[in-house]
């Protein structure tokens, strides 16, 4: 049985923990996460802004110009805002329940949805791309071993771990060319 058979056994059986680094996943989400929920994401997007926009010409009674502008500008500012604060998967798809719910009658909704569906849509894709990475990681015995010595992966013996799932995990710490004591309790 080899180091990655063994760990799976091990994490099955609930006696170690998987740790995805933030640097592992930075490395390795550009290869592995698919161009084409890149370009559904960015669809999606721009469908909203299209609604959105007709929504506000048949409900304001600014002017044309003026509604465009106060639309438009809401949206970036609210994709802006959205890229350095986003308000994560419950706040977001609350955020964007809204904007739906208000859109055909307020301008502002167009924003407030927009600002939903980036901060939700971001939340979404950084779940599923850590999934990707960690079944990535897991995916081959010469991978598992990379993931660990680069230490994309933190693997971390629990509470239920046995003596035995102790030694597997010195032996993968020898395996891997660590010398450090990385496999303490969690």
């Amino acid at each position: 049985m080899g180091y990655r058979d063994r760990f799976m056994h091990e994490y099955q059986s609930a006696r170690v923990n998987l740790t995805l680094t933030e640097e592992g996943y930075e490395r390795y989400i550009v290869d592995l996460y698919p161009d084409k929920l890149a370009i559904v994401d960015i669809l999606l997007h721009a469908t909203w802004i299209a609604v959105a926009l007709f929504f506000a010409f048949r409900t304001s009674e600014m002017s044309l110009l003026g509604t465009l502008a106060t639309s438009l500008g809401g949206m970036l500012l609210a994709l802006l805002i959205g890229k350095f604060m986003p308000l994560g998967l419950l706040l977001g798809g609350a955020a964007l329940f809204l904007g739906i719910v208000a859109l055909p009658y307020h301008v502002v909704a167009g924003p407030i949805g927009l600002y939903g569906l980036n901060s939700f849509s971001k939340r979404l894709s950084k779940w599923y791309g850590r999934d990707l990475v960690k079944r990535w990681c897991v995916g081959s015995e010469e991978q598992f071993l990379r993931a660990v010595a680069e230490r994309t992966i933190v693997v971390t013996a629990n509470r239920y771990a046995t003596e035995d799932t102790r030694l597997f995990l010195e032996q993968l710490t020898e395996a891997v060319g660590r010398g450090e004591r990385q496999w303490d309790e969690a």
